[in-house]
């Protein structure tokens, strides 16, 4: 589908595969002699394939969605898409349950085939269907959290009924028709591999008494929402560069420091803009800046560095994709960062902080956060997104982060030291602490480049410990001499004992009563003092 954005997309609203955007890769557009996975669609559902089915009542019946691996390595897949046509005069879906737990059944169930169990909510829609004027939709599409399978199977399978006399084909829609959504597998980069589709046939000659669908059971076909107007104010996109309530457009972080920004939505006030999920590629330049993981998101053991924040109830949230190596839009070196979100059901004018992606300064230098647009890329960008998966007009904000140099290594930039009255050779003198502080043998957390109340309690958790102490724990469970990696040496970054972190002295003429002098061997209620009396510096400003 694209060729040079790294950055992918969300299937749960329709925006390419269901982890994210796929690229083409060589082997989308295959020869007759290459071997590819097979996707088809088995008429009577279990057992063997069957091309063609004749259904003769109005009762409900299954098909499936067979994947057939292609033998080969180098055909392991991670993530398919299933885009399937089919003559609503004669067909209709049967819902049959509630996989999105939206409290609204539905036709398709996934059956986790090669622990694909990152399944995307099932749409169903009314629309143009290519080559097939009277004509209903549906789409699926599942991915695993990690690794690639080769497995063989049954991957979803869909409930139908007859309504009408006629046949009709079960057509899964092909990359060669133009559709901009389409039956595909790939791999883990995201690559569509090469794949063979192949439809089946229904024929339905039901009864003419045929008893009608209960309303219970059978729902009416949802249709596209209305086109946007026109002379509405768009919604809007922004990364704000200081996480928090304001959006901030610019920020100055010394390097070696972490720091969070937040993708913000502002809602454009018309229910035209009334939206369903959203999408996020984020660009930026990895020789200034990278991701930091933090937590295990989608429980793959793999740590992201995105977080949702469930903004509008939108809690059908795409695994976050980081990666490096490629290009990000051809002024962007080689890093893309990508989350989106979407509601089960139903649209939400909510406004705040979708997401909050957590960064470090790598280097001195600036770069754009930049938040990829249509333009850049159709199919896969950053957009509020409608009932249906179709784009809204939103307009795209970026900011700027400044990355400054930092001599001593304490995470207050030298030109902030020298503006606050520190000394920007001395890592000792602004009190910012790895916190919190975690009992032994679990690392404390990061140090960034303001004093709270969190380093406070970190210093706090320290007293009574002191040099020599054998790694012995204090009451609070943590000793000075430990090693834990969280306490690195300002200049080298090699692991030191954690007390040297939480230990100062008092400062010394003709240094500010509020600067900090270097450890001397103990921490004690006056280091605390100490920190309290920093409480409120922050070197994230403009200095």
């Amino acid at each position: 589908m694209r060729a040079s954005i790294v950055l992918v997309s969300l299937a749960l609203v329709m925006v390419a595969f269901a982890a994210g955007g796929r690229r083409t890769g060589d082997g989308a557009t295959m020869a007759q002699s290459e071997p590819a996975n097979a996707m088809s669609m088995d008429a009577v559902s279990g057992g063997t394939i069957d091309a063609a089915r004749l259904v003769t009542s109005a009762d409900p019946f299954d098909v499936d969605i067979y994947i057939q691996h292609g033998g080969s390595p180098s055909l392991d897949y991670s993530v398919y898409e299933a885009v399937l046509c089919f003559d609503s005069s004669v067909l209709d879906f049967v819902p049959a349950a509630d996989l999105d737990r939206d409290g609204t059944a539905e036709s398709w169930t996934y059956t986790d085939l090669g622990e694909m169990r990152a399944h995307v909510a099932v749409h169903e829609w009314s629309g143009a269907c290519p080559g097939n004027p009277t004509n209903a939709w549906l789409y699926g599409a599942s991915s695993r959290s990690a690794g690639q399978t080769s497995a063989s199977g049954v991957a979803a399978t869909a409930a139908f009924r007859c309504v009408g006399s006629g046949t009709t084909s079960l057509h899964l829609v092909s990359q060669a028709e133009g559709s901009a959504w389409f039956a595909q597998i790939g791999n883990q980069g995201l690559v569509d591999l090469p794949t063979t589709l192949a439809d089946a046939e229904i024929t339905c000659s039901p009864p003419p008494t045929a008893t009608p669908c209960p309303a219970d059971v059978c729902t009416p076909t949802p249709t596209p929402p209305p086109a946007p107007d026109p002379s509405a104010q768009p919604n809007l996109m922004s990364v704000d560069a200081v996480s928090g309530d304001a959006v901030d457009a610019a920020r100055q972080v010394p390097v070696g420091s972490e720091f969070d920004v937040d993708i913000h939505i502002q809602h454009g006030g018309s229910s035209s803009f009334d939206y369903a999920g959203y999408d996020a590629e984020l660009c930026f330049d990895s020789q200034v800046v990278d991701f930091v993981p933090t937590q295990d998101m989608d429980g793959d053991t793999v740590l992201e560095s995105w977080t949702y924040t469930d903004l509008g109830n939108m809690f059908l949230q795409s695994m976050t994709t980081e990666w490096t190596g490629e290009p990000c839009l051809a002024t962007f070196p080689d890093t893309g960062l990508f989350g989106g979100a979407g509601r089960a059901a139903g649209t939400t004018d909510a406004s705040g902080a979708a997401v909050t992606a957590h960064f470090a300064c790598l280097a001195e230098g600036i770069t754009t956060l930049h938040l990829v647009t249509e333009a850049e890329d159709p199919v896969s960008c950053s957009t509020t997104i409608a009932r249906g998966g179709y784009y809204l007009p939103t307009e795209l904000a970026d900011a700027t982060i400044t990355c400054l140099p930092d001599t001593d290594g304490d995470r207050c930039g030298d030109r902030q030291e020298f503006v606050t009255g520190l000394d920007p050779i001395d890592p000792t003198d602004f009190y910012s602490v790895p916190a919190p502080a975690q009992a032994d043998a679990a690392p404390n957390g990061p140090k960034d480049a303001a004093v709270t109340m969190q380093d406070v309690l970190a210093v706090l958790r320290y007293v009574g410990t002191f040099e020599g102490d054998g790694g012995s724990p204090n009451p609070n469970g943590v000793a000075y001499d430990a090693v834990k990696g969280s306490c690195l040496e300002p200049f080298t970054g090699a692991a030191q004992s954690e007390g040297l972190c939480y230990d100062r002295s008092p400062s010394t003429g003709p240094n500010p009563p509020w600067d900090a002098g270097p450890p001397d061997g103990a921490v004690s209620m006056g280091d605390v003092l100490a920190a309290l009396i920093q409480v409120g510096l922050d070197c994230t400003g403009t200095p």
